[in-house]
């Protein structure tokens, strides 16, 4: 009987690691639960001159792959893509935020830091023609960590690209990625483009920033079977021990 209640507690055991392990490691503000989308800045700089989406793309699931093992595991998560603007693919196409993308049923899915801080309620409130709402909260860098970097976008705050400014061009518009939220309405829009309303023009594109990423749709994850028996089995001991 020893033998058998240790051969329970270690299939408990090692169940239970298991599904915490499958579970996010960031908890949403508010105890959300529904669908969501994450947001976060590289702490690496890069160029602008490459013209395809897909390099920028690249470079942020890049940036999240690396986070593995880390507090804030992101690479888990495939299919990051960069906030930013071409001449041939807007930030809102690229990233799956259009009027009809990312939808829940209740609506647009809100969107995280990796701190689990909302930073927009949907894609309406992420995009505006004028930046008349300005993000609830910081966009952090994949270590959750706050940063003082620009950040190369080639984006109108609408999430369309900024003409002549894109990304590859030879001056490429920018954001500030150390914008908190407490700018005035006017300022709103610098997240992703600083020289449009404030200062800090668009700059060459050999200088070095860095990016923002989203995420595609997540879901928080169901209790898995394992877990699900890990439970039973602590149950049916508990019961044979009555």
């Amino acid at each position: 009987m020893k033998k058998r209640n240790i051969t329970l507690f270690t299939a408990i055991a090692a169940a239970a690691a298991f599904a915490s392990s499958a579970q996010a490691a960031i908890v949403l503000e508010g105890g959300y639960t529904g669908p969501y989308r994450l947001a976060f800045q590289t702490t690496n700089q890069y160029d602008a001159v490459p013209t395809a989406i897909g390099t920028y793309n690249d470079r942020v699931q890049a940036v999240a792959d690396a986070t593995s093992g880390n507090a804030i595991d992101l690479s888990t998560i495939t299919d990051w893509k960069m906030i930013g603007s071409t001449v041939a693919a807007n930030a809102k196409v690229n990233t799956g935020t259009t009027a009809t993308d990312g939808l829940a049923a209740s609506g647009d899915v809100p969107i995280y830091n990796v701190n689990g801080e909302l930073i927009a309620a949907g894609n309406a409130a992420l995009w505006g023609a004028t930046p008349t709402t300005p993000l609830l909260a910081r966009i952090v860098s994949q270590t959750g960590s706050n940063t003082t970097s620009r950040m190369w976008t080639g984006t109108q705050p609408d999430g369309t690209a900024w003409a002549g400014n894109e990304l590859g061009a030879t001056q490429v518009g920018q954001g500030n990625g150390f914008w908190d939220g407490t700018a005035s309405t006017s300022e709103t829009g610098t997240w992703i483009s600083w020289g449009q309303f404030v200062n800090g023009n668009p700059n060459p594109q050999a200088n070095n920033y860095a990016h923002y990423a989203l995420s595609p749709v997540q879901n928080i994850p169901e209790p898995t079977s394992l877990s699900l028996l890990a439970l039973g089995g602590l149950a049916l001991l508990r019961r044979r021990r009555a």
